[in-house]
């Protein structure tokens, strides 16, 4: 079981154990379901990115995806590392201020932002405003002309258009992802519009957002390649040379190949061969922008559920258990019976949850190799899902364990709620 692997995790009689916490302990005293989240696994995979993004490409800065969690007691945890935000909404950009997050830290994304959300970005100066469209780009110059100021903008490239070859398209179409960004035969007129008012405007470069079927072997060097083909193109037609360049990904677990595939792409010696001598240092200085969520939060975060009930289908041979919550819909994380992880998890489990707190009317399937005596009134630990708690259900406890190894109840269970 190499869940042992990572020193978060151990075991003492029979019961597994999170950062130093007997989960079993914490359900008998909090309600389910409920999430722990641990502070000092946060600082680890955010020191893990940095040392490996860095090491390779000295100017990168790292942009924690808020959305993905933003209670404050994991916000101030990754403000404690150093590292900036990437916000979605102008209510959490806000909500990052108050929390102590400079302006110059974030980066404002999004496909619909409205005039208020982005009248408040220029107001305070943020890093940069991720611009969509040039519908946007215009918006965003008519409210830096009204307000009298300069906004700090990149343009938002189309994964789907601007970057891959016709296999990337299809693994984009099965995966469903919206199209976001400016499409590849409009850059070039973003970028007219945006040097043209650079009294209202600061260009600092591009930003893309990659899907995970982009993760898949080659496809991510391919579009990494033709990111930066496009780049150069652009360059070439307006003569703009960006400062910045804003890579979303999710990242894998071990991030290396994804790190040593950048350098590669962007190294002085191979962009000459293709782009010419004038181009060879364009992405040397270059500031690469960093917006991971999943990678920050995902083996920092656990969900605690009790079984509730069980049966036996007949028909398809399947032993069935019942949770009122609702379970992380990702393939990735992995279940474990957290009152017997000593006894050999070997017989194999279909798990079926949801109720009001999930998506409404839609049940949760999973399944899952646990002890034989697995049943109702058993807790079940759902890990590497740290950043699911959004799609199980916002009505959850939350739980932090701070790297003092003082732990603290964040949110308790709604009153009444099935335990």
């Amino acid at each position: 079981m190499d869940i042992f692997e990572s020193k978060i995790f151990s075991k003492e009689q029979n019961h597994l154990i999170f950062d130093g916490q007997d989960l079993t302990c914490l359900a008998a005293k909090y309600k389910m379901p409920l999430w722990i989240f641990s502070e000092r696994e946060i600082s680890r995979n955010i020191n893990e990115l940095i040392v490996a993004f860095r090491t390779h490409h000295a100017r990168t800065a790292v942009h924690y995806a808020a959305e993905y969690e933003s209670d404050p007691a994991i916000l101030q945890a990754v403000r404690k590392t150093g590292i900036d935000l990437q916000v979605q909404s102008g209510a959490l950009m806000e909500k990052c201020l108050k929390e102590g997050f400079y302006a110059e830290q974030i980066l404002l994304g999004g496909m619909a932002k409205s005039e208020e959300e982005l009248e408040a970005a220029i107001e305070n100066r943020i890093k940069a405003i991720s611009v969509d469209s040039i519908f946007e780009l215009k918006r965003i110059i008519k409210i830096a002309k009204r307000r009298k100021k300069r906004a700090n903008i990149v343009l938002q490239l189309s994964a789907e258009n601007a970057l891959c070859q016709e296999s990337f398209r299809e693994d984009f179409e099965e995966t469903g992802v919206p199209v976001e960004g400016i499409p590849a035969d409009q850059v070039r007129t973003a970028l007219t519009i945006a040097l043209a008012n650079t009294g209202f405007l600061n260009l600092k470069g591009y930003c893309v957002r990659f899907p995970e079927a982009a993760l898949r072997a080659g496809v991510f060097q391919d579009a990494f390649n033709a990111l930066l083909a496009l780049i150069v193109r652009m360059s070439k037609y307006t003569g703009f040379a960006p400062r910045t360049l804003g890579i979303r990904v999710a990242l894998p677990n071990d991030p290396g190949w994804i790190v040593k595939t950048m350098e590669t792409a962007m190294a002085p010696e191979k962009v000459q061969v293709w782009a010419g001598r004038q181009y060879r240092d364009l992405f040397q200085n270059m500031e690469i922008l960093l917006e991971p969520g999943k990678k920050i939060l995902a083996s920092a975060g656990v969900e605690l559920c009790r079984i509730e009930g069980e049966k036996y289908c007949r028909s398809s041979h399947t032993n069935w258990l019942m949770l009122p919550g609702g379970l992380p819909a990702e393939k990735d994380v992995r279940i474990f019976c957290a009152d017997r992880i000593d006894e050999p998890h070997e017989m194999g489990f279909g798990i079926i949850s949801g109720c009001e707190t999930a998506v409404p009317g839609k049940n949760y399937v999973a399944y899952a190799n646990l002890p034989d005596s697995c049943g109702a009134g058993n807790l079940l630990a759902v890990t590497g899902a740290g950043h699911c708690r959004d799609s199980a259900g916002k009505d959850t406890g939350v739980f932090f364990i701070r790297k003092s190894g003082q732990a603290e109840c964040l949110k308790q269970v709604p009153a009444g709620y099935l335990r």
